[in-house]
Order: C-alpha cells, then structure tokens, then sequence
C-alpha cells in the first residue's frame, strides 16, 4: 500500500485549488472561467488521477508523474514502485491555448517504518534544555481543516491569505477525553493520536527534531470551579484509575512506540488543575478535588509514567499572572507544586519536570507595554493598587515568569527548569489598543487607558470580545539564558472556550456545559470575591473546543503582531494512513 497527499499550485491559468488538507474531497470553487486543476486519490496500491474538474475548453491533456513516465488522457491510474517525493505536472491544451496545473506527491509504502529508516531519522538520545530549540513542529492538518470551513465562509482575498497563513503554524493537539487518543467519530472525526505521529514522521526533515506538542486534560472531576469543560471521568466511580490506566497508560504507550522514537515530544499537563488547588478551595468540587488529592494523585501519576522516555518533555500548567501572581499565591504555588512533584515516585526527582507553561488557554500580556513598574505611582497611589490589578504587582508573564523561575530554584528545582507561554490569543491589537501611556492624573484612568489587557476584568475567560492573536510561536523569545524557553499556541485559535447558551445546562457526551461566564449578558456576583464586572464574553459560542468562525475571524483581524500574508496557497500536507500501518494500543505494558 501507499499514502498519498497532493496540493495543486496555479501556472499560466486561473485554475481550482484541491482542499489539500484532505484527500478525496472537491476542489474549491472558483468564480473565473478557465481553470485547470486535478485530484490525486489514493485506490489500493494505485494513484487515479482526475482532470476533470478543468473548465477549460481542453482538447488534450499530458501528465508528467515526476519518475520519468508521462501519460495522456482526462483521468488515469498510475502505480509508482518506490517511495519518494514526486512532481506531477499537467499540461491541458485547447483552443485558447496552454494551461499547467503542478501538484507535488510523497508516496510512503506500508513498511513505514523500512522508508523512514532510509531518512536515517536516528532517535532522540539525549535530553536537552530547551526542547524548542532547532526544531520544527508538527502541524496538526486537523486544525487545517477546520481553518478551511472558514475560509470557505469568507470571499476577501486578503483575509483568505491571512487565513492560509494559519494552517502552518503549530498548534497543540488536546487529548481532553480518553475518545481523543483514538480519533475518528467518537472525536469529532479528527485524528488519533498514532495518526498524528504517522504524519510527523512525514513531515519530518533530515537532520531536524520534529517536535510534538500534546496538552494532557482528562484528569477526574477537571476544571472544579467551572463548569464549561468538566470532562467525562469522577473519583467517585473509579475515575482515578481509569484516568491511570486507559489515559496515561495509552498515551505513553503510544508515543513509546519505537517507530516514533525520533520525535521529540512536549507534554502539556492538566491545565488549570493544580492553580485550583491553591486558590479555590471555596468552591465545593475543588474541597472535594483537595480532599481526595484528585488533582494531585493525577499529575503525580502522569509524571512518574511520562517522564521515563529520554524524547519527552514534561511542562506543568501553572496558572497565569491574574491568578497566582498576588505574593500570599506564589508563595503557596510553589511550595504545592515542589510536594507534587517530589511526590512523585520519579527516577528523575525533581528534574522529572522541565518546566512549566503560563496562560494555556488566556489572554494575559506577554508584555504590558506601558505599565511596567507596579509601584509607579500617580496622584500618590502606586500602580498596582488600581482596582483592575487588585494589588496584585505581577501586570504580565513575563514579570510572573521572572519572579516564578527564582522562588522554584530556591525550592530545589533544577536550574536548567524553563517556562512556555501561551501566546495564542494575548495580542489584544485592533482600534483599542493603546498607543502610549495614558497622562490622565487619576490612578484608575492612568490604568484603563494605558493597559494592553482588555477585559473588564482579568478573571474573565470564556471567549472574550476584542481578543487578538499574539506573537508566533518561537524558541529563546529572551535568549537562550532567558527562563522563557519559548512562545507557542497551545490553544488553537478559533476553537471555543464553552458554550454561550444559558440553555444547555446539561452536559454532553464530552462532559461540557454551559457556564455562567460564558454568557455575554452575565456580571460577576459568584465566589468569595465576586468581580460585579461583565463577562464581555461572545456570543453565539459553540462548546469548548468546538470550532468558532467569528471568534477567529476576530482573532484574526485584532493580531498583534499582524498576521502575515502567506504566499503558500494550499493547506499542509494531509497524509491518508492505511490500516496496514495502525496498531491497536491498549494500556497493557
């Protein structure tokens, strides 16, 4: 057998571009006359090729299939009888002349494992500070497609371009229910997690460590004080083990799997679980959580079995600067997190962990711009007393970063631990962005006009109106001496963070439900320190996770920095995995 994937580029006539996100699909529409373009699908062994989807009047057609061989004719089928990275070329001639259509093919035999060995793609065989660095990263064609479903609802060019610009960079994949590891219907038909790691084996270049993102998020009874991502898995029925055993079991097993063994892997766990435990213990799920060590016994438990392959590398969710960033906080982060991982019956100790990653799934500042010193003062109040800072002195991620990285240090870890920053979604540019510090003399107008951050408050959330795209992901933001290690998109933009609708209380097959801070019309009068502030959330929000076309139509157009123009026309590489190559992984060892 073979795996295929085409893209189809334009030359000398306007032509359809295949959605070349997935195979066997129609091409685009297009609204010119004269096109010529082909589909490339996979049958068996053999490759068909399609020309029909020309519209122009064609009276021959002539293929060349990039191995020497050339055919004529609409349609054909073809055999290549070696792997490789092919060039098709069609040439359609009528009677206004000549048009060519270019397509570039890979063709991997059913011995994935032989044609990979031949790269000479060696292992990973040492454990390196920053995993970020030289590397590329794999780029999940399951967000490329749901990209495409926008693209497909908007006609400017330029925001199409911009659109296109997006389905190359990296994104994580969420495995947020045990369905996840396993893809296909019972996941929203995207990818199983094996699937994913066939397909960076594809895109993996010689002599590069091609880097996979996962965010592990199943833990039982998750996400204690709200309600829109509650998960599928409770303590009180044996959730815990079910968690260790059929969730953490299976993914390592998977990612253990030798044909994998050169990827390097970062592994993103259990956003906004242990943060839970240091502030809100109020809220009687998050007691319940505390009490039975839930949160605890989880992370411990997804350490010890994860931190045994030399290509993982583990980053602690922890919060973000809105949060934990208050002195009385950080002190109690810090010493709950070193129990956690201490605790954690690891060969590695406290170096099991490589670190941490701040404002998964926010929109806190990387930078506030023009707020840089809490204890500045105006009209003889410093900063940080501002009602929308609350006293808290940490205003961005950078500074919490900064301040974190010392105190856990201090603690026993290791100096070598690195911080990740979610930048997805903190950009905040569009009209409202300030452009210098405010002159106004009065400390709460100083503050609402010159900061970069805005919500009505910074505990809001769920799908915030104004929000942009933030910086790309990047290695060493700060230099290599730096404790950030890196920038990257852990929540892929454009996917929800719950459900507006005060009318599904009720939680679905993926255990999400509607929660008050997701509805637009709702102001903050829950918890020992209600906000009294409006959520500013979307509305019209689908549930978390689930794609949200006007969410990133507006993330799109709020970027900052703008998002680029991309000259590349088709949507990543969409490998289609024969059953010869899928094992079945279950959680025996």
């Amino acid at each position: 057998m073979f795996m295929l994937a085409a893209m189809v580029l334009a030359s000398t006539v306007a032509f359809a571009e295949p959605n070349a996100a997935e195979l066997n699909v129609p091409p685009l529409t297009t609204t010119q006359a004269d096109q010529v373009c082909f589909k490339a699908t996979f049958h068996g062994q053999d490759i068909h090729l399609d020309a029909s989807c020309t519209t122009m009047q064609t009276i021959t057609y002539h293929w060349l299939l990039g191995d020497g061989s050339s055919r004529t004719g609409q349609k054909l089928r073809y055999r290549y009888t070696k792997a490789g990275d092919y060039q098709i070329t069609l040439t359609a001639t009528g009677k206004v002349g000549k048009g060519v259509a270019v397509g570039t093919m890979r063709v991997v035999s059913d011995h994935i494992l032989k044609v990979i060995a031949k790269k000479k793609l060696a292992p990973e065989r040492t454990h390196v500070v920053n995993p970020y660095d030289g590397t590329d990263k794999y780029i999940n064609p399951d967000y490329a497609r749901l990209v495409e479903t926008s693209i497909k609802q908007v006609d400017k060019p330029e925001l199409i371009a911009r659109m296109r610009s997006m389905q190359h960079i990296a994104t994580a994949i969420w495995l947020d229910r045990i369905a996840a590891i396993y893809g296909g219907k019972e996941n929203n038909g995207r990818s199983s997690l094996e699937q994913h790691l066939i397909r960076a084996l594809a895109q993996q270049r010689q002599g590069t460590p091609m880097l996979v993102e996962l965010v592990l998020y199943n833990l039982p009874n998750r996400d204690c004080a709200a309600l829109s991502s509650n998960g599928t898995l409770d303590f009180r029925s044996g959730g815990l083990e079910t968690y260790k055993k059929e969730y953490i079991d299976v993914i390592a097993n998977v990612i253990e799997d030798p044909r994998f063994s050169s990827l390097r892997f970062v592994l993103i766990l259990e956003p906004d679980s242990l943060p839970n435990m240091i502030t809100n213990l109020w809220h009687p799920e998050c007691a319940f959580a505390h009490k039975n060590n839930v949160y605890l016994l989880g992370n411990q438990y997804a350490i010890q079995r994860m931190s045994k392959a030399v290509n993982t590398y583990l980053y602690m969710d922890i919060g973000h600067s809105g949060w934990l960033g208050w002195e009385g906080n950080l002190k109690g982060t810090v010493a709950y997190y070193a129990k956690v991982v201490a605790g954690a019956d690891s060969d590695s100790g406290m170096h099991a962990v490589d670190g941490f990653i701040t404002n998964t799934s926010n929109f806190t500042p990387t930078e506030e711009q023009f707020l840089t010193d809490p204890n500045q003062q105006v009209n003889g109040e410093v900063v940080k007393s501002a009602g929308f800072y609350g006293w808290n002195p940490n205003f961005d991620e950078k500074d919490y970063i900064e301040i974190l990285h010392a105190k856990f240090i201090e603690s026993g870890f290791s100096k070598d631990m690195k911080f990740l920053i979610d930048t997805s979604r903190n950009g905040w540019g569009g009209d409202k962005r300030p452009k210098a510090n405010s002159k106004s003399g009065t400390l709460n107008s100083y503050v609402e006009q010159s900061r970069l951050d805005r919500r009505f408050h910074r505990g809001n959330w769920c799908n915030p109106i104004d929000t942009g795209l933030g910086e790309r992901p990047v290695a060493q933001p700060y230099g290599a001496d730096h404790p950030i290690a890196a920038f990257i998109w852990a929540k892929p933009p454009g996917e929800s963070d719950g459900i507006s609708d005060p009318n599904r209380a009720e939680a679905d097959g993926e255990g999400k439900r509607f929660d008050k801070m997701c509805d637009p019309n709702y102001v903050g009068d829950f918890g020992p320190t209600p906000s009294g502030k409006p959520t500013g959330a979307m509305a019209n929000a689908p549930a978390a996770g689930h794609w949200f076309h006007e969410q990133f139509v507006m993330l799109l157009k709020n970027a900052y920095p703008a998002i680029e123009t991309s000259r590349q026309m088709n949507a990543p590489v969409y490998l289609d995995i024969p059953e010869s190559v899928i094992k079945t992984f279950s959680s025996r060892r």
